[in-house]
């Protein structure tokens, strides 16, 4: 009886101290790779929609995360976006009017530790104007605003892709003799985009 009394003594303190190893652990998230160029292909373009109308845009970004470990601290900057590029769009036009560099910040996980399905982010301070072609629609997205997006994580930590979320909004402005923009009230991207680092090759995010 007391040999079976200190097996469960020692299987419980072992399980204790494993869990608290676990709990400090996941403080961190290990990238491995500094550099990432996010892709929006014109077969799976970027999307930006309000009012019911839609730009469809290719679009490509260009960045780093400022070190390989990042710490899991809401609102922590991790990265930079350091190059944008729009290429073809159907339905109209979007132009890049504040140049980056564009913040990128931590904004928490999904999934249940220790199994991470996806990483959300925030860029900051990104605009652009949108010219929807059939409306006459010219929407200038508001200096400051901030768009959200989540990497999304697959087997053994690759990132498959990047989606752009709906919320937070993103408020505008009308340019010229425009005014659906300020009628529509705000608009959203959309849409999942390529990541990889500057060779081609995917990158994975793990505990550790």
């Amino acid at each position: 009886m007391r040999i079976y009394t200190k097996l469960l003594a020692l299987l419980i303190v072992a399980l204790t101290f494993s869990i608290a190893a676990a709990t400090a652990s996941a403080n961190r998230l290990s990238v491995s790779e500094e550099d990432f160029e996010v892709i929006w292909p014109e077969a799976n373009d970027l999307n930006f929609t309000a009012g019911g109308n839609t730009v469809e845009c290719s679009v490509t970004l260009l960045g780093s995360f400022h070190r390989r470990t990042i710490q899991k601290i809401i609102r922590s900057l991790i990265g930079t976006v350091a190059h944008a590029v729009v290429g073809d769009c159907d339905n109209g036009t979007a132009v890049i009017d504040g140049r980056p560099p564009w913040h990128l910040t931590y904004e928490g996980f999904r999934g249940t530790l220790p199994n991470i399905t996806g990483v959300r982010l925030l860029l900051r301070n990104y605009r652009f104007t949108i010219n929807h072609t059939a409306s006459g629609a010219i929407c200038l997205t508001n200096a400051g605003r901030n768009a959200a997006g989540t990497a999304i994580v697959g087997a053994s930590g690759l990132i498959t892709g990047l989606t752009a979320e709906r919320v937070p909004p993103t408020d505008m402005d009308d340019v010229g003799a425009s005014f659906l923009c300020d009628l529509a009230g705000s608009g959203a991207f959309e849409g999942t985009g390529i990541v990889t680092d500057l060779d081609g090759s995917l990158i994975t995010i793990r505990l550790i």
